[in-house]
């Protein structure tokens, strides 16, 4: 019992619950982790930490990949140097462990997990990848060689992330600009940041857009522009990283309410907001990790009754719903003034990098004014500003009906299998549950053997016992690769034993 209780002191799986035998499994890993834990902290009594881990980095160093050096490179790539250039003691990740001058980077647990399960299947995760992510991608194998697979993992929902598109473009702009970025960001000074932001502005159909430079920093650099510590801001729990930042950087006042349950955000709303100066709700449109839309409809009657400010995050929902493509506040045809601030990123539909936050413009020039970047900072590079501009160029409805088509079909078809699937039936994001973590490398490997590329998702990206494979989808893929994956899924699931949910006929 004591076992079970530290598992989920650990883990919060209560929300997730496996199934009995997977659940089983895992408690049972978890208690034999827990003895190795209590008897390898006797056992550093003994030994010293220091010998211990330079053990582990000689381990770590034998494991390295240094077959790119032994193999003939295709497509002029140069050859990429050794995993570990580092001396020895001074192994990445390990040096603070090491050297006793330096504070623990890591609590006992997660030293635990990443030496003894991370380190073994982190090879996973660490794919060289040697072209650009459209329907098919070019992947570095074990001997060296590339192999061409289905890209199923790649965050190219409308498909522009080619190398034969607009190139004309690109080209003619970085004759002009130059590729570099520069020093004075004012739109005022460079006409095609100037033209993003009014192009940007015009798409989503509001009175102001800022860009910024990095799509993490949207997040982390405007949300202190927008709060106080006078403030607060009630955030979704499961609200991306860069959100969490942003609010620890303001200052505010955080409270948080529980991801899908709406009675817990009006639970912190009737209570007596008036010693706050603003009060911020924010929530993503699309839910990476869980394939979810946000019951915007819902939150926008609770915004009429309890008059707070919306922010919503569309990194993954902009551009790839919405008849329009103009995120989720489109998809469920609700008013745009229902929305104070529409946040985005250009790194996934837009196949660019940056992000944008529009709305009204007397919340926007808040953020214009005091965000420490727009005039003494660098901006991004003009020809990453007119792929933007090449990509609103387009007919997207074309690419958004076609991403839907593409979700709708790779969904059904894993449902009827019978996979446990995540989200919402129309979702470019599909997590396919296998619960329990031992299975990732395994899963991971089968795929590509397949020549499928996709993306496994463990702890602590995810709790412990909701691994799961999370398959990107893109307006790019066919109906023939999408039937090729499922039928590779359906014997992938049966050998694994990861299918949990009843066939459909």
């Amino acid at each position: 019992m004591q076992i079970i209780n530290t598992y989920r002191k650990y883990f919060k799986v209560q929300q997730d619950k496996p199934p009995t035998f997977q659940k089983f499994t895992t408690i049972s890993i978890f208690g034999f982790l827990m003895l190795w834990q209590y008897f390898s902290n006797m056992f550093h009594k003994i030994l010293p930490r220091r010998v211990y881990l330079l053990k582990v980095a000689r381990s770590l160093e034998i494991s390295s990949n240094i077959i790119l050096q032994q193999h003939p490179i295709e497509d002029d790539l140069p050859p990429l140097p050794f995993k570990r250039t580092s001396t020895e003691g001074q192994l990445a990740g390990f040096k603070h462990e090491v050297h006793s001058k330096w504070a623990p980077t890591l609590n006992s647990f997660s030293s635990l997990y990443n030496v003894g399960a991370y380190s073994r299947a982190k090879t996973c995760f660490h794919r060289e990848i040697a072209s650009c992510p459209t329907d098919v991608v070019k992947v570095r194998t074990q001997d060296g060689s590339l192999d061409t697979v289905i890209n199923i993992c790649s965050y190219n929902y409308l498909g522009f992330a080619a190398t034969d598109f607009a190139t004309e473009k690109l080209m003619a702009c970085a004759k002009t600009y130059g590729i570099g970025s520069y020093i004075n960001r004012s739109a005022k000074d460079m006409q095609i940041f100037q033209d993003l932001e009014t192009k940007m502005k015009n798409f989503m159909q509001v009175e102001d857009c800022i860009v910024h430079t990095m799509g993490y920093d949207t997040n982390a650099m405007s949300i202190p522009c927008i709060a106080t510590p006078k403030s607060l801001i009630i955030s979704d729990q499961f609200n991306h990283n860069s959100i969490v930042k942003g609010c620890q950087y303001s200052g505010a006042k955080t409270a948080r309410f529980k991801h899908s349950d709406l009675s817990t955000l009006e639970k912190v709303l009737s209570q007596d907001l008036k010693k706050y100066d603003r009060v911020i709700v924010i929530c993503e449109g699309l839910y990476s990790m869980e394939g979810s839309f946000v019951d915007l409809p819902a939150v926008v009657k609770l915004r009429e009754k309890y008059g707070f400010l919306l922010f919503v995050d569309e990194a993954h929902s902009v551009g790839a719903l919405g008849q329009h493509g103009q995120g989720v506040r489109d998809y469920f045809e609700l008013p745009i003034d229902c929305v104070d601030f529409y946040m985005g990123t250009f790194t996934k539909s837009f196949a660019s990098t940056g992000g944008y936050v529009a709305g009204k413009k007397y919340l926007i020039d808040e953020i214009r004014n005091k965000v420490p970047f727009y005039n003494q900072s660098v901006a991004m590079s003009p020809v990453f500003a007119q792929q933007i501009l090449n990509v609103l160029s387009q007919d997207l409805q074309v690419h958004t009906q076609r991403l839907k088509a593409n979700s709708i079909r790779m969904r059904t078809g894993l449902k009827k299998l019978g996979f446990t699937v995540y989200g919402n039936d129309d979702s470019p994001v599909i997590p396919v549950l296998f619960y329990n973590p031992i299975k990732m490398k395994c899963i991971s490997d089968k795929l590509l053997e397949r020549k499928i590329a996709a993306v496994v998702v463990g702890f602590p990206a995810v709790p412990m016992v909701s691994a799961r494979i999370r398959f990107c989808m893109s307006a790019s893929h066919t109906d023939e690769e999408i039937d090729y994956i499922l039928k590779h899924m359906d014997q992938i699931g049966d050998f694994l034993s990861i299918k949990f949910e009843p066939v459909q006929k």
